[in-house]
């Protein structure tokens, strides 16, 4: 599973679209939105990326930040990934903690 976002994440930096389901094009929208448990989310392509998550625990996650080269973070969270799942592939991409007071700045 993990193997598979990473390739799809990896069309997103060669072409800014998701190919394995068909070509879907890359949304760009930075708009946030709360779901229905209070975790703050941001709404982009369901397909392509993975970036801020607010996990359960209240830790902040930010991967991909600098994939558009201006520090707008991409994010998206996709459904059946376990959170855990989540963490270790951001901890595989290096990926730090980012601070809560800072978590609209680059948006």
């Amino acid at each position: 599973m993990l193997r598979h976002i990473q390739n799809s994440l990896g069309s997103v930096y060669r072409s800014n679209t998701a190919t394995p389901q068909g070509q879907i094009i890359h949304h760009r929208n930075f708009q946030s939105q709360f779901d229905t448990t209070g975790n703050t989310l941001y709404n982009n392509c369901w397909v392509c990326s993975l970036n801020v998550i607010k996990s359960r625990d209240g830790n902040n996650y930010s991967a991909l930040e600098d994939i558009t080269s201006d520090n707008q973070a991409f994010n998206n969270i996709l459904e059946g990934i376990d959170i855990i799942e989540c963490e270790n592939l951001l901890k595989e991409m290096n990926v730090q903690k980012i601070p809560e007071s800072s978590l609209f700045t680059n948006i």
